[in-house]
């Protein structure tokens, strides 16, 4: 019997993607480890299709891996990466129903809006400021051959 190969199978490294290292992000709170948080790197003039990604363990390290297509590999890609942080959290339910707030007007709607917002970034574990692409702070530079790590205490990004 002959079986057919099919191309993609066993995805071998494209051309595109670029040389990576072994890189492991701690994330804590309060000096504990975070678990369950997505960490996302952004390499500067990267390929957009480029996905570079971990998410914490139980220890608060996610280790770090790149994507491109169907093909995957360990690491971080060599060069500067902006880094966001983010875990799912429960929104608080509303104490309004959505026809009241619909109804709301003027002051009264900028201020139910303004408590809203103040409400989930609250309930939000990581500061909405390490999130976002936009306003994230962190950064990360890997170094060709060399192994790297980096700790983001989330208490230092509080407003």
């Amino acid at each position: 019997m002959v079986i057919p190969w099919i191309a993609g199978c066993g995805a071998s490294r494209p051309a595109e993607m670029p040389e990576t290292v072994p890189y492991a992000i701690t994330v804590l709170q309060n000096g504990s480890p975070v678990s369950d948080a997505e960490v996302i790197l952004y390499p500067d003039g990267g390929n957009r299709a480029l996905v570079v990604r971990g998410l914490t363990n139980s220890s608060g390290i996610a280790t770090i891996r790149t994507s491109l297509g169907a093909y995957t590999t360990s690491g971080a890609p060599v060069g500067k990466s902006k880094v966001t942080v983010d875990k799912k959290f429960d929104v608080p339910p509303s104490p309004l129903t959505p026809d009241q707030v619909s109804d709301l007007e003027g002051e009264a709607s900028e201020r139910y809006e303004r408590e809203r917002r103040e409400a989930i970034n609250k309930a939000r574990i990581v500061p909405e400021k390490i999130a976002s692409i936009a306003l994230t702070p962190l950064s990360l530079t890997v170094a060709s051959g060399t192994e790297g790590t980096l700790t983001v205490e989330l208490n230092e990004h509080m407003k």
